[in-house]
């Protein structure tokens, strides 16, 4: 059996167009090359990749499976590609992290950042909303971990998909959920715990557009968003804790007030405990199973595991 990587640019490309006279265009050929090509490959191994109707084209349940090995194999060869290309130029130390939008791992990436302040480096930090986004970076070996929160209503869900992806979890710690509100709103002088239905007054601050996967959210997994008046949303945490500092308005945090200090305490902000919250989440850092922990990532968990 013999496959070429052309063979695989052309499945993915029609994959994506969901048209073969587009991925021929895409891919400067005609199509009836390219349909000959698809052809002659689904002949060689035994499958249909692709189903063609007067519809469009729909990918087989064995073309899914075929698609995602094949960008697996594209995706390593463009990380060779550059590994070759730039082999030349200084050695850094690189580390790579994803977090599932979670703002405490800056603390650590800035112990890791001063560290190695006088050594070559390549350091990055990167945010996502979506866990599929997360997973996705450490199975293309886009990261070297990832650090992410399970909301305690899909826990059973996202381990199942961790699983099913081959990532292993190490849970680090748990937190309820607090509210957050600046001294503009009058819950910013209460003493104790308060309820969620103090909340449903003032307008709540989400984090991310609205197309945000619904699992994955806080005040969506307390129910408070089909109740609340007024929603205003921001895809920055800084715009996020300024708007809620400068107004009525409250915002949900799920880290505890060690954490919470550390990254505001200089703003004019509390956290309010929520007696009658049943959610929590809990914080764990996941990796590939197979691929073992690299030296400068087992370090910066020693960072990450000192806050919690």
């Amino acid at each position: 059996m013999t496959m070429k990587l052309e063979h695989f640019q052309q499945v993915l490309e029609i994959s994506r167009t969901r048209s073969f006279s587009q991925a021929a265009r895409n891919l400067y050929i005609s199509q009836p090359s390219l349909s000959y090509s698809i052809k002659q490959l689904e002949e060689e191994i035994g499958h249909e990749i692709f189903k063609r109707s007067p519809e469009g084209v729909a990918i087989t349940e064995f073309g899914q499976d075929y698609i995602h090995h094949a960008s697996i194999i594209l995706k390593e060869l463009d990380i060779l590609e550059d590994y070759c290309r730039f082999s030349q130029k200084k050695h850094r130390l690189t580390l790579k992290v994803v977090t599932l939008n979670i703002n405490s791992a800056s603390l650590a990436f800035s112990k890791m950042i001063e560290r190695y302040a006088n050594a070559p480096i390549d350091f990055s930090l990167l945010h996502y909303l979506s866990i599929d986004k997360v997973i996705g970076q450490l199975l293309y070996k886009q990261a070297d971990l990832g650090l992410i929160g399970i909301i305690s209503t899909y826990r059973k869900s996202t381990l199942a998909k961790l699983q099913a992806n081959q990532i292993s979890y190490h849970k680090l710690t748990s937190s309820p959920v607090y509210a957050v509100v600046g001294s503009a709103n009058p819950l910013f002088f209460r003493e104790g715990p308060i309820t969620l239905n103090e909340l449903l007054p003032y307008p709540i601050i989400l984090y991310g557009d609205e197309g945000e996967t619904p699992d994955y959210s806080i005040p969506y997994a307390l129910g408070v968003t089909e109740q609340m008046t007024s929603i205003a949303r921001v895809n920055s945490s800084h715009m996020l804790y300024s708007s809620v500092e400068n107004t009525t308005a409250f915002t949900l945090a799920t880290y505890g007030p060690k954490i919470f200090h550390a990254l505001y305490g200089t703003r004019d902000l509390r956290m309010l405990e929520i007696s009658d919250s049943t959610i929590f989440v809990d914080y764990g850092w996941i990796k590939p199973r197979k691929l073992p922990s690299t030296d400068l990532a087992s370090e910066f968990l020693t960072f990450v595991t000192e806050l919690y």
